[in-house]
């Protein structure tokens, strides 16, 4: 059997062959979700008892900022994983206070985090995919945590431009001061530098910022008197906008956008919401604008390659004949191959120039032992497999 696997990519064993231009499916760890690989010529032919690597490319990652610490798994949606591994962060040598805020760059290299005043980044993180290069303490670990800034007042938010993770807004609380927003072009450098980009935005707090995914100059703030917005966060003193159209002036304590783009296939509901954004107030709700959503995704079907579009045994279990009915979606020459859990090849028939429709083929299966068969179907180089139990 072949098993999803992590991003790492370990190894498993087959339990049938394998050429070059199958496509053999699996499933991630996260929600089942599909995961095709073709075998290329690199690879060149698996035998039984072969080992293929598969990389899990849905990954997730879950950072949690607490007093002292901030916490990172990679596990959050695989719940195979019991009980879910987690990392810190920050060495010792760093005084960080209680988590406020904290803000992942779109790649998952970076995660900013703040304390009360403290802005910090911790980086590497791509290159951190398990215990050991998570590990502050090892000489193995990738991840690099340190304090880039400090401020006068309360930091309450942080955002990322979705397309440069060096392009850092950070909001800031507090009555009674001159500045509350904070931006930088250079965050992942070794010395970053924030300017105040408060232009003639009335002065009371800021406490969330987002950064539109289609154009890196406009800002989206969420403030203690509604939400407000800069077509060019580059300025060096930004003209800001207040945003009042189906949305009261209250206070906006949170503004995301779905920054992951639109696409569907079977088996996985996809994303349909890219560019959507939310925005949760003080006591008067959730809204929703779709002004700045992505181009409508096309259902990319991934099983349209396949000339076999169906498959079927029946009856199953059997003890005398079984019948194979399956569906070609356009002429092909199709192989059968039958194997015994071991990878014996236990019956093969070619079939040549097999129109498209529905096709029905039998066997006797007196001569089989008791057990668990696999039946595999080619066709135009891909394979559609199917057990079938003989008693």
């Amino acid at each position: 059997t072949i098993y999803a696997l992590d991003y790492n990519g370990d190894t498993v064993s087959t339990s049938f062959p394998y050429n070059v231009g199958d496509i053999v499916t699996v499933t991630s760890n996260i929600y089942d979700r599909p995961l095709y690989h073709t075998i290329t010529s690199t690879e060149g032919n698996y035998q039984v008892g072969d080992t293929i690597k598969i990389k899990d490319t849905y990954q997730a990652a879950l950072a949690v900022a607490l007093h002292g610490q901030v916490w990172i798994t990679r596990q959050p949606l695989d719940f195979t994983k019991q009980p879910t591994e987690w990392s810190p962060i920050i060495p010792s040598g760093i005084n960080f206070g209680m988590g406020n805020t904290l803000a992942w760059s779109k790649d998952g290299n970076y995660l900013y985090f703040a304390d009360n005043s403290g802005l910090y980044r911790c980086s590497g993180l791509l290159q951190a995919r398990d215990s050991l290069t998570m590990d502050i303490n090892s000489d193995s670990c990738k991840v690099e945590t340190k304090k880039i800034a400090s401020f006068s007042q309360t930091i309450t938010g942080i955002a990322v431009d979705p397309e440069v993770p060096s392009n850092v807004v950070v909001t800031l609380g507090n009555y009674g001061n001159t500045d509350y927003i904070e931006y930088s072009t250079n965050a992942t450098s070794a010395s970053p530098s924030f300017e105040s980009k408060q232009g003639n935005l009335p002065k009371f707090p800021v406490f969330t910022a987002m950064v539109n995914w289609k154009d890196s100059r406009q800002v989206i703030i969420g403030t203690e008197f509604g939400s407000y917005a800069t077509d060019n966060i580059f300025a060096s003193s930004p003209t800001w906008t207040a945003q009042s159209n189906g949305m009261p002036k209250v206070p906006v304590f949170m503004i995301r956008q779905q920054t992951h783009t639109n696409f569907w296939y079977d088996g996985n509901e996809g994303i349909s919401n890219h560019g959507y954004i939310y925005a949760g107030t003080h006591g008067r709700g959730i809204f929703r604008s779709k002004s700045e959503m992505g181009p409508v995704a096309i259902k990319e079907n991934k099983e349209t390659k396949k000339t076999i579009s169906s498959l079927k045994i029946y009856p199953n279990p059997t003890s005398t004949i079984a019948n194979v009915e399956y569906n070609l979606k356009r002429t092909s020459d199709v192989r059968i191959n039958i194997y015994d859990l071991t990878g014996k090849l236990v019956k093969s028939e070619q079939l040549n120039n097999q129109v498209p429709g529905t096709h029905n083929f039998n066997f006797n299966v007196n001569s089989y032992n008791k057990g668990t068969y696999i039946l595999s179907i080619t066709s135009n180089g891909k394979k559609s497999i199917s057990r079938f139990i003989v008693y």
